[in-house]
């Protein structure tokens, strides 16, 4: 757990002090579900992960509409109403995740649907810069920590009654991106929060991809070399979409 919380003081540190489209490519970088992930292949077998995997995959799409209501709502309310109006949204897209009995081709063809209607929805504001330079406050670091760590065990805890497809919904649970954006809302204000937002679908992609190669790759390689596969796959995503966004400036 101490490893987990310095995994997450360190990425959001990084985010916080890079221009909306890198803080987004950290954002989105397994953090709290990759660290998840380690402890349920502790206590679980392949065929529990295989499926928790499949529904974390899946998952992402909710996580498209939790960042889709935060970024617009971020240019219209307060922090308290804006993060609400996401929650408003993952919910019951969480909730059908959860219930629905999903296929692959379901699954990439739901992601694809929310990330392109993300795409679209956010594209005027990709651009926006800081508002102002902000201050650190002294609960920044030990609350994002905190909430991760409390999100990571508390799915370990309970993976037992969970199943894999409450364990694997649940294991995409926004906390970083939360985190992230709130921080980033109370220091730059909500345009720099919703630029952030608006610049990592793209990750998001990587990420349901990356699930979907573990979810493969387990019954193959085994839950360590599967998980590591999906932490590779994770970081050379999010770096090509780096390249390619520096070569384009």
């Amino acid at each position: 757990m101490g490893l987990v919380a310095a995994i997450v003081v360190g990425a959001a540190s990084i985010a916080e002090r890079s221009r909306p489209a890198v803080a987004a490519l950290v954002a989105t970088l397994p953090v709290s579900i990759g660290p998840t992930y380690v402890l349920l292949a502790l206590d679980h077998d392949a065929a529990f992960l295989t499926a928790a995997a499949l529904k974390s995959a899946a998952s992402v799409g909710a996580t498209m509409a939790f960042i889709m209501a935060y970024a617009n709502a971020l240019t219209r309310f307060g922090p308290a109403s804006a993060l609400a109006a996401a929650y408003c949204a993952w919910i019951p897209a969480a909730w059908f995740v959860h219930h629905h009995a999903w296929t692959v081709g379901e699954v990439v063809m739901f992601v694809a649907l929310t990330s392109i209607a993300g795409a679209i929805a956010m594209r005027r504001l990709r651009h926006h810069q800081a508002e102002s330079s902000g201050q650190r406050r002294r609960w920044d670091v030990p609350a994002r920590a905190a909430g991760v760590v409390a999100l990571v065990g508390a799915i370990t805890a309970l993976s037992e009654s969970l199943g894999p497809s409450g364990s694997g919904t649940l294991a995409n649970f926004p906390v970083v991106m939360t985190s992230v954006t709130l921080i980033t809302h109370l220091r730059l204000g909500g345009l720099a929060a919703a630029a952030m937002l608006a610049n990592s679908t793209g990750g998001m992609v990587g990420v349901s991809a990356a699930l979907l190669t573990v979810h493969f790759a387990i019954p193959v390689l085994g839950a360590a070399l599967a998980l590591l596969t999906g932490l590779v796959f994770c970081i050379v995503w999010n770096l090509g979409i780096f390249l390619r966004a520096h070569h384009r400036f």
